[in-house]
């Protein structure tokens, strides 16, 4: 699997980061995961597997959605801004 960005700074941001490796926004303006996760790293393999999945490199804008909390694990939606790398 191809390294997946999550970014919860602005595609600009991410950009200006890393010139050799540029970023546009893909054809679906938003992303919301279909599926609740935790912070453990299976979870967030989960994660970039769906985001991966659906065509795209990654998500900027991130954002979590809290959805529930179980004993101390707290799950959450993921939404944000999905991009794609820049063909040259």
């Amino acid at each position: 699997m191809s390294k997946i960005i999550l970014y919860h700074g602005s595609l600009e941001q991410l950009n200006s980061r890393s010139p050799d490796e540029q970023y546009e926004s893909a054809e679906e303006l938003s992303f919301c995961s279909e599926y609740t996760y935790s912070s453990r790293e299976d979870d967030v393999g989960e994660l970039e597997k769906e985001i991966q999945n659906k065509g795209f490199d990654g998500i900027v804008d991130l954002k979590y959605k809290p959805e529930r909390t179980v004993g101390h694990r707290a799950f959450f939606n993921v939404e944000g801004t999905p991009i794609v790398k820049k063909r040259s």
